[in-house]
């Protein structure tokens, strides 16, 4: 009888930065890398043979159960400056899969997983001329928000030795910038305050092959083709793109007990 495997990890990741703001280490979009926790604590060497990880749709191919898996990534911050500290929690879910299989050599999939994640806060304090008034100004930009890797994936198992995958992507997500000018309580100037919201739409196509030529040693290969991806604020396209093309290949050797080399 075939059960319902659900697995649930979670990565923590520590940073420190003086005197920076968010923006310095995460610039306009950080690529968290679509990584299963078993491919990061192999340094994304396994990514390739991994069934969690959404890169090579062939690895899903022998997922003999039906499966379910959830990744939470917490990251703790810690930013240091004029002798004042302050700790930030941001919780990330960057990636959640499942899959089940038909007949006895094939498996289907479904996934989400953060392609760029665009979420940062920057603070700055100046000097503004207002007619004949000099005031000093705060301005505050803020973005929340992702793009999203959703793909459908279809892998089937040729023989032993070589798995073959496809899979189509949407990629999806939204942005909300917010912008705020504060003035000093002794100003006349009111603050400013101002919400834009955009919307992403992209497609890519991806595929993939595994190949063990013996139970130690094997080999995979997948690439992705991207299409047009485009930003748009309400009805209007501020924007339009490529999704980045990627090919990526591996060798892992499993031969050692208790150990796997990639």
């Amino acid at each position: 009888m075939s059960g319902i495997s659900v697995g649930v990890f979670a990565v923590l990741a520590c940073s420190t930065a003086e005197a920076q703001g968010t923006l310095s280490a995460q610039g306009f979009g950080y690529p968290p890398g679509q990584f299963s926790t078993r491919a990061l604590g192999t340094g994304g060497g396994l990514a390739l043979f991994d069934s969690e990880t959404p890169l090579n749709p062939a690895a899903i191919a022998l997922s003999a159960d039906p499966r379910v898996f959830l990744q939470y990534e917490p990251e703790f911050r810690r930013f240091s400056a004029a002798g004042e500290t302050a700790n930030t929690l941001i919780a990330r879910f960057p990636l959640t899969a499942a899959s089940v299989p038909f007949g006895t050599k094939g498996s289907v999939g479904l996934s989400v997983s953060t392609f760029l994640d665009r979420s940062f806060a920057t603070t700055t304090t100046r000097d503004v001329t207002i007619g004949d008034q000099t005031t000093p100004v705060t301005e505050t930009v803020r973005v929340l928000g992702a793009i999203n890797d959703v793909r459908l994936a279809a892998g089937y198992a040729v023989s032993a030795k070589l798995q073959l995958g496809v899979a189509g992507h949407v990629f999806t997500g939204q942005n909300r910038v917010f912008f705020n000018q504060g003035f000093p309580d002794s100003s006349n100037f009111n603050p400013v305050s101002q919400t834009t919201t955009l919307s992403f739409t992209g497609l890519a196509v991806s595929a993939g092959a595994i190949f063990r030529p013996g139970r130690a040693i094997g080999f995979g290969v997948s690439g992705r083709k991207g299409g047009d991806i485009t930003s748009r604020s309400r009805d209007t396209t501020v924007s339009e793109a490529r999704v980045p093309d990627r090919i990526g290949a591996a060798i892992s050797y499993e031969g050692i007990a208790g150990a796997s080399l990639s």
